[in-house]
């Protein structure tokens, strides 16, 4: 949680010590108990975050049989597993798989209504559109940026609208809440 706390305000450094110090060694050896797959989702996060591919590879593996389901940790709802195999796939620089996940994500997470993971997928997908050398679909990834600022706007999600900006999209047009 620690790791994850410094990921979303961008003390990237902060978060690769605690990463390497508490999570990275004990990974595998993390119990299978009710915050397991919580646990994982988080770490899946951070190692994304710091482009860990390797580590990223261990991750995916342990969250594959998960695929299809959701991570939840009581009354705290973490999305889909889809979302972090896709952030771990790109990671990997496995672009094609983490296109799938993301799709996958991002359909689970508009059957329940979940715009907040739903804005987050997007913003994910969309800067792994971005990320890819051959950056193959950038009307796409426009497009899921418009959709997650929208989104961001009008549920007051400032920390996905200063994704957006930082992966450069501006919109057009000013929307009222």
């Amino acid at each position: 949680m620690l790791a994850m706390s410094y990921v979303e305000v961008g003390r990237s450094d902060e978060a690769r010590v605690v990463f390497e110090r508490q999570l990275a060694a004990d990974l595998p050896d993390l119990p299978h108990d009710y915050a397991w797959l919580a646990t994982t989702a988080l770490t899946a996060t951070v190692c994304a975050h710091l482009g860990d591919a390797a580590r990223a590879e261990a991750i995916y593996r342990m969250m594959t049989p998960h695929s299809g389901g959701f991570v939840d940790l009581g009354p705290s709802w973490l999305s889909s597993v889809e979302h972090y195999l896709g952030l771990l796939a790109a990671t990997m620089g496995h672009f094609e798989d983490a296109d799938i996940h993301f799709f996958r994500a991002a359909g689970a997470e508009a059957r329940i209504g979940a715009e907040t993971w739903l804005a987050r997928t997007r913003v994910a997908w969309a800067e792994t559109l971005l990320d890819q050398r051959r950056s193959r679909d950038p009307e796409r990834a426009n497009g899921l940026l418009q959709q997650a600022s929208d989104a961001a706007h009008d549920l007051g999600l400032d920390a996905i609208s200063k994704r957006v900006a930082a992966a450069g999209y501006a919109p057009t047009v000013s929307r009222s809440r």
